[in-house]
């Protein structure tokens, strides 16, 4: 449909529900707070700590609205059209080298950030660098069939893990060709590379969306978020997938922007190809391409919808082909050793209803143990509807809103966690490991920081709902709620966020937006009552 009365309707009720859901989260993490593996409620269990997490927040959000409200909000009325005028040409060359310098000096605090936390790779990461190191060295991967030989069959269950696998081992394999050494120093670059391109598209978007100075406010905000800074030596799919997450939707946003039909239609195609290769390096942002095709219906009239859906979806499915192809062609696995050990997708499902919903061993053992893709499929079904009738609606409910503050709640998006074994321990690793002397300082100002993020989710979803506009404010909108839909159906842990930590950063500028005008209609109400 076009953008019309019912567009903006169904607009209008979409912001309705995100900003109820992201308020009750707001209070719920803010009143029933758990741990990272305790599950206790550390608002009585810690209340010292977590107050200070409340006062950063406090401190965080009332800067952003003094900064948005004197630097980057718009004037009144009769000075708004020298305003545009001022702003139209603030937008091009000045702005775009702001953001280019901005996003430069973010990169060098990211190459030292990933030089002082370089560490050993450990879990999932480091059966990657290990199969990466394999193909340096002999350039093939006839490790996956040895090492199943030998009762390993990580590759061959979670085939999700191919595409970073065969990223990685390119990378590997041109370091090794031009040095003759195994060394992760490359793919390290890389993945700061990957998470600075993110945070550069990010207020680029802004930048098409909102401004040029609402697109310097991303940029500052991107600049004091830490996990864009502790993420930078870990590699994994997380950090190698955020910058397609971006990139689909801020290439759509420059097709909607072309004039020109044939590069139009082309950009399209690449919007769908950059959101196939991020669903390759990460499951969870197939929920981007969701969303920008529910977007494009609601912008456009239904026959360009259609023509510029079937150009997305055939970049996306065109670059599937080939990738299918080439792992068929790579005889990586055979269909008897996938059918027998590879995890269906029930697996991830019955994972989420135990627990806090994340990681357990004694499910990946459960469904190991059952031969068969199909009889595993059932028998995951069986355990989700025992589960699901032991639990009630209430159960249900309570788990799910336990998952979800468990999620949502940490700061340091669980980086603590996968970076603990560093190489040559030194000041930072004081502040960003658990035993660090000063670790609960940045745990505060994450958290907090992490707050402040979904109040203005929050409050982004109320200025949305009163005034509804279809913009690139909701596809990137339609994003933060699809995945959070996404892990409550899935296994899940706050590291499962980080490659929507952008869109977070983007709709922060919208939030605080929308907190100006809301305390400046209070103060004019309180004037009125005088």
């Amino acid at each position: 449909m076009a953008e019309n009365k019912a567009a903006r309707m169904l607009t209008q009720l979409f912001n309705a529900l995100f900003c109820i859901i992201f308020s009750l989260l707001f209070l719920e993490i803010v009143f029933r707070r758990y741990g990272a593996e305790s599950g206790k409620n550390l608002f009585w269990a810690d209340y010292r700590q977590h107050l200070g997490i409340l006062l950063v927040c406090l401190l965080i959000t009332t800067a952003a609205l003094l900064i948005f409200r004197f630097a980057i909000a718009k004037p009144r009325a009769k000075r708004l059209r020298l305003h545009r005028e001022a702003e139209k040409k603030e937008n091009t060359k000045r702005t775009l080298l702001v953001i280019f310098i901005g996003s430069g000096i973010i990169l060098l605090l990211q190459g030292i950030a990933a030089y002082l936390l370089w560490h050993n790779p450990i879990t999932d990461a480091f059966a990657l660098h290990q199969y990466a190191s394999y193909y340096a060295q002999n350039g093939n991967l006839d490790i996956i069939q040895s090492v199943y030989q030998n009762g390993n069959y990580y590759l061959i269950q979670y085939p999700n893990n191919f595409a970073p696998m065969l990223l990685m081992s390119a990378v590997y394999r041109l370091w090794y060709l031009m040095t003759g050494s195994i060394s992760r120093f490359p793919i390290v670059g890389l993945n700061v590379l990957s998470i600075n391109a993110a945070i550069l598209m990010t207020a680029l978007l802004a930048r098409k969306t909102y401004g040029g100075r609402q697109a310097c406010f991303v940029l500052g905000v991107s600049a004091l978020f830490v996990p864009f800074y502790t993420y930078t030596s870990y590699v994994y799919t997380d950090t190698l997938s955020v910058p397609y997450a971006v990139g689909t939707v801020y290439v759509l946003s420059c097709a909607m922007d072309q004039r020109k039909r044939v590069p139009r239609y082309l950009l399209y195609a690449l919007s769908g190809m950059l959101g196939f290769i991020g669903f390759r390096m990460k499951g969870n942002v197939i929920v981007v391409t969701v969303a920008v095709l529910i977007f494009l219906l609601l912008k456009l009239p239904f026959k360009r919808f259609l023509c510029a859906a079937l150009a997305f979806v055939m970049g996306f499915v065109a670059l599937g082909a080939v990738y299918s192809a080439g792992i068929k062609a790579g005889h990586f696995m055979t269909e008897e050793q996938s059918y027998e050990r590879e995890f269906p997708a029930t697996h991830w499902v019955m994972m989420g209803l135990h627990g806090h919903g994340g990681f357990r061993m004694e499910d990946i053992e459960f469904t190991k143990a059952i031969p068969g893709k199909n009889e595993k499929r059932a028998a995951n079904m069986e355990v989700i509807r025992d589960d699901l009738r032991e639990m009630g609606v209430d159960g249900l409910l309570s788990h799910l809103t336990t998952k979800a503050v468990w999620t949502w709640g940490d700061g340091t998006y669980y980086v603590t966690n996968h970076i603990d074994d560093p190489i040559n321990r030194n000041f930072l690793h004081e502040y960003v490991l658990k035993d660090g002397r000063h670790f609960y300082r940045l745990y505060a100002y994450c958290c907090g920081f992490q707050y402040f993020l979904i109040l203005m989710l929050a409050l982004s979803a109320l200025k949305g709902f009163i005034r509804p506009r279809v913009d690139h404010t909701v596809t990137v909108r339609l994003c933060v709620f699809g995945v959070f839909l996404f892990l409550l159906m899935w296994e899940t842990r706050a590291r499962y966020l980080f490659n929507f930590t952008p869109f977070l950063v983007f709709l922060s500028v919208d939030g605080a937006d929308s907190g100006v005008r809301i305390i400046r209609k209070v103060g004019q109400f309180m004037r009125h009552q005088e």
